[in-house]
């Protein structure tokens, strides 16, 4: 999930911890592997990411009012290219 998001491990706990918290997921221990934890999302989870993909889609629509399908492409390819720059900046600087 850390690779994924370009974020530490350690954050990922933080906010899996605060997320258990809230009650949006549940954290069990693998049965099979003690190293291992398995994260599930909760009924108030899942209400509550139903309600910000609403809410996301209905940003999307206000946003995007009057640019075409082919701006849009081309927006989302541009900030790509921004997105991977930074990122091999950012590993250029790690080493």
């Amino acid at each position: 999930m850390a690779d994924i998001a370009n974020i530490k491990p350690s954050t990922v706990n933080v906010m899996l911890g605060r997320m258990a918290k809230n009650g949006l997921v549940e954290i069990k221990k693998d049965e099979n592997n003690s190293k291992l934890s398995r994260v599930y999302i909760t009924e108030t989870g899942k209400k509550l990411f139903k309600k910000c993909d609403k809410l996301k889609k209905q940003l999307d629509e206000f946003m995007f009012e009057g640019v075409s399908a082919e701006e849009v492409q081309n927006f989302n390819s541009t900030l790509s290219k921004i997105n991977n720059n930074l990122r091999r900046k950012l590993k250029e600087e790690e080493k």
